[in-house]
């Protein structure tokens, strides 16, 4: 055998190996949905950020989701993939006010300041294997 069929037999074996290998394994997502309000109000924008809570043994990537404009929110992990790492997760939800102009590129929040950190917004949700997990969350406008 000459040794460029070798060499085009060993691709060709190659890229069919890494063809079948679907997504790495990793940890284990499920969806994620709800509702985000501002004073009972559903917020019209915003994104909803869910963090692993490593405290309680959760690890993988965070998931995040954009707040559409009837206040409803999908997570997507990190990685693409739609929904969230089953287990216990700290969440941050931002909402900000509109831009006054073109040069004010991170407006105010329109929320108090605790929910945009996830250590201290008091948000969690646990996420269940296998479920259509669905955490509404009611925030409080900032005065």
């Amino acid at each position: 055998m000459s040794f460029h069929f070798l060499t085009g037999l060993t691709l060709a074996s190659t890229v069919l190996v890494l063809a079948g290998c679907g997504r790495s394994t990793g940890p284990e997502l499920a969806e994620v949905s709800g509702t985000v309000t501002i004073n009972g109000v559903p917020a019209d924008h915003g994104q909803v950020y869910f963090y692993p809570d490593k405290d309680l043994g959760t690890t993988g990537p965070m998931s995040i989701a954009e707040i559409r404009t009837d206040g409803t929110y999908s997570i997507t992990a990190a990685d693409g993939q739609q929904g969230a790492v089953v287990g216990h997760h700290r969440v941050r939800v931002e909402i900000r006010h509109p831009p006054k102009d073109m040069r004010d590129t991170q407006p105010a929040l329109a929320t108090l300041p605790k929910y945009n950190n996830q250590m201290e917004s008091g948000l969690t949700a646990h996420v269940e294997a296998g479920e259509n997990n669905v955490y509404d969350f009611e925030v409080e406008a900032d005065k």
